[in-house]
């Protein structure tokens, strides 16, 4: 059975969050955004490591934080990029796999990535049935596509429309392969499938997941945060 890693990117300087601070290190009811992320992919037995990517003034207290909490799994804490591109090719480059090998791509500020969603998503690659897969959900909104004066062009069909999330889960040949064509043609992705889908001919498998999987990015995600934390306690979900 192939090896299962994660990589969990935390190298974003969380401008938007006007913390003054990694949005990471952000407690939610006493607990650290990257604590409650970490903690999932910990208490996962397919998950047989985990790699943290952060930025180099956050190394120190990313290690703090995972001695802490427990954290047990993770087996390094480096230095990212400047995009968030770069900060996977980092982990990817550090985690050294077996060509066959699984390894998932999760971001630091997604605490409520619900187990069983990445289990199916596992589960597809070992099965064969793709060789990458992400979570995504479809989209609430009608969407519009515009051109260079701001009018609309075109009304894609809602129905085919996915948010996509993470993880995003790859074997480790394709993804590196993949990662590596992008870097060497100077190309810049905000997501591991586009880089995927732009240098292998592999297609991307969607796992439905849910909408509490938010990304933590402002102070209006900490509120919702806090509506997921009090549904899940008052619903009886760990």
């Amino acid at each position: 059975m192939s090896s299962v890693s994660a990589i969990i990117v935390a190298a974003g300087s969380g401008t938007r969050m006007g913390a003054g601070k990694n949005k990471q290190f952000i407690s939610i009811r006493g607990v650290p955004v990257i604590a409650r992320t970490l903690r999932v992919f910990e208490n996962m037995p397919e998950v047989e490591k985990i790699l943290v990517v952060t930025r180099a003034e956050d190394i120190e207290e990313m290690r703090r934080v995972i001695q802490c909490h427990g954290i047990k799994k993770v087996f390094d804490v480096i230095e990212g990029g400047d995009t968030r591109q770069k900060s996977v090719m980092n982990g990817l480059e550090r985690l050294s796999g077996e060509d066959d090998d699984i390894v998932l791509i999760h971001d630091g500020a997604r605490p409520f990535i619900r187990a069983e969603f990445v289990r199916e998503l596992i589960s597809q690659i070992e099965s064969e049935n793709c060789e990458a897969a992400a979570i995504g959900v479809p989209v609430k909104d009608t969407i519009k596509q515009i051109d260079d004066h701001g009018f609309i062009s075109s009304t894609p069909d809602r129905d085919s429309l996915i948010s996509v999330q993470t993880p995003q889960g790859f074997r480790y040949e394709l993804i590196m392969k993949a990662h590596t064509r992008a870097k060497n043609k100077g190309a810049d992705f905000t997501d591991d499938c586009a880089v995927a889908e732009s240098f292998t001919t592999e297609r991307v498998m969607i796992i439905k997941g849910d909408y509490r999987n938010i990304k933590i990015t402002t102070p209006e995600d900490l509120a919702l945060a806090e509506i997921i934390l009090e549904n899940e306690r008052s619903g009886g979900i760990n």
